[in-house]
């Protein structure tokens, strides 16, 4: 397939809450990864959601694994672009296939790529949500080459091209140089979502885990000071002792309390 078509796209899982239920609005959640895929295994948060009335679309796009290597390795390179693209049309498809209203209220729900992609999703199409939970989010690929455990993810979503880590540990960014030469910096900002902060207009919640390795904290905090300077709704959780999954029980209580309340209160 060519950029313009993904038989990705057509593969989401797509979740209705129970017939006697009144849908209220739908939640996108694209996958982490970004090279995962979605499929209809349990979530407490899925559960959640549909009991709350809300449809849910698990997006797979271009880079999900399962659709064969030529559709895996087109996202490479074109992270903030193609998988953006096709996260849009896995909701207009979803919406179609579930014959639910499009004027229903809409909101993104992704944690690291996910996050990236729900960061991105809101700057680019600023008026197509109500509502954003980022969990770890990558919002700022120019910092976070310098600071994460796996550098060489940078390097290869934002260029198509591996690092070659065992010849250079720090990891070459694009042209082969580390720090990362202006050229190459000027890439990793472009696709990142804090390229489109300027933009945003929905309101986002941010849980982040203070001890996380691969996304740092620091890649929240930054978007979250970025949107507070510019006078936008954003409400942030930090969590010490947790890492990248925020996964221990008390944990993953609050953060789904805090969703349950900000989706009533902005959806």
């Amino acid at each position: 397939p060519g950029e313009e078509e993904s038989l990705v796209v057509g593969s989401s899982v797509v979740l209705r809450p129970a017939a006697d239920v009144e849908v209220k609005g739908v939640i996108l959640l694209p996958h982490g990864g970004p090279h995962t895929t979605s499929t209809a295994q349990f979530f407490a948060s899925t559960r959640l959601f549909l009991e709350m009335g809300y449809a849910v679309i698990l997006a797979n796009y271009r880079g999900s694994l399962g659709f064969g290597r030529q559709l895996q390795m087109q996202l490479p390179g074109n992270v903030g672009r193609l998988d953006v693209r096709d996260c849009v049309a896995a909701l207009e498809s979803g919406m179609k296939k579930m014959d639910i209203d499009d004027a229903l209220p809409k909101a993104i729900f992704g944690g690291s790529h996910g996050g990236f992609l729900g960061a991105h999703l809101v700057g680019q199409h600023a008026d197509l949500f109500k509502a954003a939970i980022l969990r770890n989010p990558v919002t700022n690929l120019v910092s976070m080459a310098s600071t994460t455990d796996i550098p060489d993810w940078c390097c290869v979503e934002a260029f198509g091209k591996p690092a070659d880590v065992e010849q250079q540990p720090s990891a070459r960014m694009g042209d082969g140089s580390f720090p990362p030469s202006p050229e190459a910096l000027a890439r990793l900002h472009e696709v990142s979502p804090i390229a489109h902060v300027d933009n945003v207009k929905t309101p986002i919640l941010l849980l982040l885990g203070s001890g996380d390795e691969r996304v740092p904290v620091e890649q929240g905090l930054q978007y979250r000071r970025a949107l507070a300077m510019r006078g936008q709704d954003v409400e942030t959780y930090q969590y010490d002792g947790e890492g990248h999954s925020l996964a221990k029980p008390q944990t993953e209580f609050e953060c789904l309390s805090h969703t349950i309340r900000f989706l009533d209160e902005k959806m």
